[in-house]
């Protein structure tokens, strides 16, 4: 298991010690949109005004639970292969999809989320996959 080292210095310890502990605020939180949208996911977010001005320009994107259990049921579930083919992917990301199959704890792989993406990409995008077929198929009749 000596190839599958992860940069000590991406790991956040303090906030795995709080997830452990269930302190972290951190939790269904990902940098990008504004805190507004947070308190429409937020049970709490209905406090008499208790949302300050400060708060509302710090940009975060809300994750609800029942989108994060999602996102875990899609993607981050062992899945068995019956026929296997060898892909290479880029190191970097190969860091980052094995930080996130180990968090969760359940057995996931690396091949295991690399091949539920691509299911996934081709079930989301089949209307344009299956035009570039016949884009390129028409160019071999004529």
């Amino acid at each position: 298991m000596a190839g599958k080292r992860i940069d000590p210095r991406t790991i956040d310890e303090q906030a795995i010690l709080e997830i452990v502990s269930s302190k972290n605020d951190r939790i269904g939180k990902l940098h990008g949109e504004c805190a507004a949208d947070v308190a429409e996911l937020t049970p709490h977010s209905g406090s008499s005004g208790g949302s300050s001005t400060e708060e509302s320009t710090q940009p975060c994107l809300a994750v609800s639970v029942k989108q994060l259990a999602d996102y875990k049921n899609t993607f981050l579930q062992t899945s068995p292969f019956t026929d296997k083919k060898t892909l290479h992917i880029d190191r970097s990301l190969h860091h980052r999809i094995s930080a996130l199959v180990g968090i969760t704890g359940r057995g996931a792989t690396v091949s295991g989320f690399v091949n539920k993406v691509l299911i996934d990409h081709f079930e989301k995008h089949s209307q344009e996959v299956g035009a570039l077929f016949d884009q390129y198929y028409k160019s071999l009749k004529h």
